[in-house]
């Protein structure tokens, strides 16, 4: 997380791909936990009119989903605080292979915060509910047995000439197919990726790629001909993926 959150502080990434959600801070100031699930709910409403957390549960179908929230990076640097987040996802008391960080930067703590927080629902809102049974975000795709919900992608540039578009998501989806098709050997229902990576105008990347949380290096060197094509444009890059099991 440290690298990333570097990269948060320089005035070359500003937010264009992903719209952030209203806060969830209240006068109880509920625990980071509870506030993840409050945010996961508000994003799943529209397609689930009757979602409801309890604390830092939400009942899905038949399934109970608990998240565990802790701070990694607590930082203050010349006006801007910044918020590491880091966020397990247990689906009936299992712990899942669905980690996934977050950064939020704010004029004070409590702002950072709620935009970590906030940031995290939007990525893996949509293929963590997707994934659970909700009508929600882009259709899914199966590869084998296995069945691949997709979050927005988000883009972060000085630049307003970046733009993902559904085509890219298709080349991309199509880059990560045989990671996705290794997961079939791994036990477990639910599974992830995440790309979180910086593209120089050079068309050099660089980055943190994971599979199941693990780190990948060569899932990072099979995006690079997707990501690197940009016409000297500077940004960063990131999605999520939720895996299942048929």
């Amino acid at each position: 997380m440290n690298w990333i959150a570097r990269l948060f502080r320089s005035s070359t990434f500003i937010s264009v791909g992903l719209t952030a959600l209203p806060s969830t801070c209240s006068a109880s100031q509920p625990d980071l936990s509870e506030r993840c699930a409050q945010a996961l709910v508000m994003v799943g409403r529209p397609a689930a009119a009757t979602l409801a957390s309890s604390g830092s549960r939400i009942r899905i179908g038949g399934k109970v989903v608990r998240l565990a929230a802790q701070i990694d990076n607590d930082e203050h640097a010349d006006t801007k605080f910044l918020i590491g987040l880091r966020v397990d996802v247990f689906v009936d008391e299992a712990l899942q292979p669905l980690t996934y960080g977050s950064v939020g930067i704010g004029n004070d703590r409590e702002e950072a915060i709620s935009t970590a927080v906030s940031e995290w629902a939007t990525a893996v809102g949509d293929p963590l509910l997707g994934a659970l049974g909700i009508k929600i975000g882009k259709d899914p795709e199966q590869i084998g047995s296995l069945v691949v919900y997709r979050g927005p992608a988000g883009t972060r540039s000085s630049d307003p000439r970046v733009i993902w578009s559904s085509e890219n998501d298709k080349k991309l989806l199509h880059h990560i197919e045989g990671f996705v098709q290794g997961l079939e050997r791994s036990p477990g229902e639910f599974h992830s990726i995440s790309l979180m990576v910086v593209v120089r105008a050079n068309g050099t990347t660089d980055g943190e790629c994971r599979v199941d949380g693990a780190i990948s290096s060569s899932l990072l060197k099979a995006i690079q001909s997707v990501l690197g094509g940009h016409d000297g444009l500077t940004y960063l890059f990131k999605q999520f993926y939720v895996v299942r099991r048929r």
